[in-house]
């Protein structure tokens, strides 16, 4: 129950600094016994799964403020503002479906979650939010400081999954060593940032 409440509150903070919030599914496959796809359905989204990510999105927040303030250098997750010319083949395609365009010069995260919300009721919701999704640019790990367009974040980085992530693991290891007051290991983290986002490309590719 506090969980619920907590992530109503997230939410609502989520909707007031102007974070999107694009509901994709996740597709379910069917095989038939040789193994080929035989069928395929929408995953369904409950509000059980907004609470595990409204938790995940806070701990990763936590997690990155907690090392800036240390003074420690770690791997960021940063998503740079779309492309301009990406922003202007949205609006003439969100022009067909009756939405109203975004701003010529700087389209903010604000704008973007402005129109989801014009689309919430639209009967082509699922393929807008799909060209919206389209028109991003691609988020990636880097050193330096830089923010979180989609998410609207100032300071932002991955923590919740060590096991399967490197860069998450780097991230709980520097905290780890922050607490214990232990010596950081020497590391490269420019080249750690290109690799793992390198990585991640490429299991991408393979999914």
């Amino acid at each position: 129950k506090v969980l619920k409440e907590f992530t109503e509150v997230m939410l609502k903070q989520r909707q007031a600094r102007g974070a999107l919030d694009l509901e994709t599914v996740e597709p379910i496959y069917e095989f038939d016994s040789q193994g080929a796809v035989v069928g395929v359905s929408d995953s369904s989204r409950y509000f059980a799964h907004k609470m595990i990510e409204e938790s995940m999105l806070v701990a990763n927040v936590c997690a990155a403020n907690f090392l800036e303030q240390q003074g420690v250098q770690f791997l960021r997750r940063v998503h740079p503002p779309p492309d301009l010319k990406k922003v202007t083949q949205l609006s003439d395609r969100l022009s067909i479906f009756g939405i109203k365009a975004l701003p010529d010069d700087v389209a903010s995260a604000r704008d973007y979650s402005e129109v989801l919300t014009e689309a919430f009721d639209h009967p082509s919701r699922k393929s807008i939010s799909s060209l919206i999704l389209r028109s991003m640019s691609q988020a990636f790990y880097s050193e330096k400081k830089g923010g979180h367009f989609g998410l609207n974040y100032d300071c932002y980085t991955h923590f919740t999954s060590p096991i399967r992530r490197y860069p998450d693991l780097d991230v709980h290891r520097k905290i780890k060593s922050v607490i214990l007051k232990t010596k950081l290991i020497d590391q490269n983290l420019d080249e750690l940032a290109i690799s793992c986002s390198h990585q991640e490309r490429n299991s991408d590719k393979a999914s």
